[in-house]
């Protein structure tokens, strides 16, 4: 199983967008991760962009693999834009690992 695609989609909620990582597999999961961009930032989005291109044709089922990729990627500070990025990038990660294994996350 491996990603496909991985994007950012934001729905206007009056005072503020949610936003949401999609992670697409080839085996039709998918994964789904909310985040906040730190007051508007848009780092965070092109973060994930720019991480999860990375992850374009990785094997999933080496979560921890993946995980260790991102964190190579980037030094983070606590609280900081590239932790959120990752951060967000994970959950979705996580949520297909679940799917994958019939189990809830």
């Amino acid at each position: 199983m491996k990603v496909q695609s991985v994007e950012v989609l934001q729905a206007d909620a009056g005072y503020r967008p949610y936003s949401f990582v999609k992670i697409q597999t080839d085996a039709g999961l998918v994964g789904w991760s909310e985040f906040a961009p730190a007051m508007g930032n848009p780092g965070t989005i092109a973060g994930i962009e720019w991480m999860g291109a990375a992850l374009v044709g990785e094997d999933l089922r080496m979560t921890g693999a993946l995980i260790s990729k991102l964190n190579l990627m980037t030094h983070t500070t606590p609280g900081g834009v590239a932790t959120h990025a990752r951060g967000a990038i994970v959950n979705a990660l996580l949520d297909i690992a679940g799917k994958a294994a019939g189990v809830p996350v």
